[in-house]
């Protein structure tokens, strides 16, 4: 009887785990989420880019998301490659039957991906939103970059670009940027699935912060 108490305990433990691990926060028109320090991965010519934490704001007719980075921003790019620092899928139907699925973590039903990007600016007016050209560095800046998910395409189409979306300086540590409801076609009101993936960490589930669901102002 005892072995099988014990038993009966620790599946209790694995299903209160695994429901925990997939339940979905809900916000309304403003959400902050915390990550852990460290949970990143680096190779030889990328040290990764550590997000500690993410927050998105609604304000009727716009997104503004940042991420705060647990150094400031020249540590990451001034020897390493600009980069997408997190990126967001959007379900906006609520819907995990219609839309795509993301490349990591196989989650279910996006309509949209939005990535949040680091940027580098050269002396010369260069830009580089994905790696490094190599030029004196002037500065950075954030950006982001928009793709469609079409259903049964196996990878999302990009709508638009980095370096077509507006640039605004990075501060410090904080990476933000601000587009349209319009971007990801949904309107004051809605309620929406959001999955965010801080980019240089793992290539697996733990890469994701806690999916969310939140009402747009």
């Amino acid at each position: 009887m005892r072995r099988l108490n014990l038993l009966l305990s620790f599946l209790l433990i694995f299903f209160m785990s695994s429901l925990a691990s997939t339940q979905i926060l809900t916000f309304k028109h403003s959400l902050e989420l915390e990550d852990a320090v460290g949970d990143i991965r680096e190779d030889n010519d990328d040290i990764g880019k550590d997000v500690i934490k993410v927050t998105i704001n609604s304000d009727g007719k716009n997104l503004h998301i940042t991420a705060v980075l647990k150094e400031k921003i020249s540590y990451y790019l001034e020897k390493c490659k600009a980069g997408p620092v997190i990126t967001l899928h959007f379900d906006t139907d609520n819907d995990t039957t219609t839309g795509g699925k993301t490349v990591l973590g196989k989650k279910l039903g996006f309509e949209y991906e939005v990535g949040l990007m680091a940027c580098i600016k050269y002396k010369d007016g260069g830009i580089a939103c994905v790696g490094s050209i190599g030029a004196p560095i002037e500065g950075y800046a954030s950006s982001f970059r928009t793709k469609k998910y079409k259903q049964g395409e196996k990878f999302p189409e990009t709508i638009r670009w980095s370096t077509d979306a507006p640039h605004r300086d990075i501060e410090e540590n904080v990476v933000e940027t601000t587009f349209s409801y319009t971007e990801i076609a949904v309107t004051s009101g809605k309620s929406v699935r959001i999955a965010i993936r801080e980019d240089d960490s793992t290539f697996d589930e733990k890469s994701f912060f806690p999916e969310v669901v939140l009402t747009l102002k």
